[in-house]
C-alpha cells in the first residue's frame, strides 16, 4: 500500500493521526505526483501513471503545482482508492462504465459493502456519499467483503 498527494506532505488533507498511523505503520507516503492515466492490459488494471510537480507561489501567495520536466512515473497496482476531495460533481468518471447516479448526480453507493452498481468498484465515503468520514472506512474488512 501507498499513499500518493498531489500537494507535499503538510498539506495533504488528512487528519494528523492518520498520517501518524500510516508512517507508524511503514506506509510510504509520497507527495507532488499527479495521476494522468489509470494503466491496464486485457480489461485488468495494471497501475497508475504519474506526473512529478512542484509548487510554485504567485505574486498573490496562491499555489500552482506545475510539472518538473521528470519522466512520469508508473506505479504498478491491481487496486486504486481515488480521494479527490469534497467535490459533489463527477464528471471524470464515465457514464457508460456501470456506475448509476441518483437524481442529483451522485453516484450510488450501497452502505454496507461500499459497492457501487459496478460489481468491481467501490467508492470512498467521501461526504458528496453518506457526510464526513475518513477513508480508512473504505477499506475497512466487513462480512460481506472479503479481503487477502
Amino acid at each position: 500500500m501507498k499513499v500518493i498527494v498531489r500537494s507535499g506532505f503538510q498539506e495533504m488533507k488528512a487528519s494528523p493521526w492518520e498520517k501518524e498511523d500510516a508512517m507508524h505503520e511503514d506506509i510510504p507516503i509520497l507527495n507532488f505526483l499527479v495521476p494522468k492515466e489509470f494503466t491496464h492490459e486485457n480489461g485488468r488494471l495494471t497501475g497508475v501513471l504519474f506526473e512529478k510537480v512542484k509548487a510554485e507561489y504567485d505574486a498573490k501567495g496562491r499555489r500552482n503545482l506545475v510539472p518538473t520536466g521528470e519522466p512520469h512515473k508508473h506505479m504498478a497496482c491491481d487496486d486504486v482508492l481515488v480521494a479527490v476531495g469534497q467535490e459533489n460533481a463527477f464528471p471524470w468518471i464515465e457514464r457508460d462504465v456501470g456506475i448509476e447516479f441518483d437524481k442529483w448526480d451522485m453516484r450510488k453507493v450501497d452502505p454496507k459493502t461500499m459497492a457501487s452498481t459496478h460489481p468491481r468498484v467501490y467508492l470512498r465515503l467521501a461526504t458528496p456519499t453518506f457526510g464526513p468520514k475518513n477513508i480508512i472506512w473504505a477499506v475497512r474488512p466487513t462480512a460481506t467483503t472479503p479481503r487477502c
